[in-house]
């Protein structure tokens, strides 16, 4: 990518398409997280977990499931990666806190 990319949106009915398809988009990451947390808690009070090695290798699995879900929220342009606003024109830019390049909000990155 280049340096700095911008995703600009000026028209008032396509900035409400955007809006609601990053709402619609972080609803089902979170409901999909949910649901993994709520087998990896089901796994861990599970009586078996510790002497079953094939619960061991479930637990494992959905851990790492967990892991790319949460990944998602760090590194989508749905959401700023520092104030978490989802209905602001975003810019792929790095950012001082971070290693990598990160979508931020214009209002973020103006603040560097």
């Amino acid at each position: 990518m280049k340096e700095n990319n911008q995703i600009r949106i000026r028209k008032p009915c396509h900035i409400f398409f955007r809006n609601n398809l990053r709402k619609l988009w972080l609803s089902v990451a979170e409901k999909k997280l949910g649901y993994l947390q709520y087998i990896e808690k089901e796994i861990f009070t599970s009586s078996g977990f510790g002497a079953d090695h094939r619960l061991d290798k479930l637990a494992f699995s959905v851990r790492r499931e967990i892991e790319k879900v949460e990944a998602l929220f760090d590194n989508t342009i749905c959401m700023c990666t520092l104030c978490a606003k989802t209905n602001r024109n975003m810019i792929y830019t790095k950012h001082p806190l971070f290693k990598t390049k990160k979508w931020l909000c214009v209002k973020c990155a103006g603040d560097i």
